[in-house]
């Protein structure tokens, strides 16, 4: 089965409320993950936590991982190289490099992942407006933290993330 997905991180720098925004495409069905968030560093480090998302909800809500082929399109060449090992993560940013080595770990767990670097805000392509719909989900859960409309996850605490939001067989919008 193919299923391509595609993610997105907002930052507020002033408020330090972070957003993440996951679309999901595959012939059965779409779901969409807006997903208010603590803890990030920057839009960089929200971004990668955004592909660990990815991972963990298709893990979590998947049959048959080894039949699953993945393309995850991203925005972020940060992320993209990291992932891909072009470029090497901070040393004193440990929170980054847990991220990375999770990432890498799950990836292998599916029969094929293929991770896509895409311009941002590329207009009326399909794939420019999927990843734009990424991008307003992660705005409207970065802006709803803000504005203390909603409560948060912990972008370090992984683990209990994992455990917590992606027990259910479907995916759902998360707020």
């Amino acid at each position: 089965m193919k299923v391509s997905v595609f993610c997105d991180a907002s930052f507020d720098r002033k408020s330090r409320a972070g957003g993440v925004g996951v679309y999901f495409q595959s012939r059965n069905e779409d779901a969409s993950v807006s997903m208010p968030v603590t803890g990030m560093l920057d839009c960089n480090h929200g971004e990668l936590f955004a592909l660990f998302v990815v991972l963990v909800s298709l893990e979590r809500n998947a049959d048959d991982l080894k039949s699953l082929h993945v393309t995850v399109y991203v925005d972020s060449d940060f992320v993209f190289e990291l992932v891909n090992s072009k470029r090497e993560p901070s040393p004193e940013r440990f929170n980054e490099n847990m991220l990375v080595s999770n990432i890498k770990s799950n990836m292998q767990k599916f029969k094929a992942v293929e991770l896509v670097c895409l311009k941002s805000h590329q207009g009326k392509s399909p794939l420019g407006m999927a990843n734009e719909h990424a991008d307003r989900l992660a705005k409207k859960a970065m802006r709803n933290l803000r504005d203390n409309k909603v409560t948060s996850v912990n972008l370090n605490d992984t683990e209990a993330l994992a455990k917590q939001l992606f027990t259910t067989t479907t995916y759902a919008e998360v707020s």
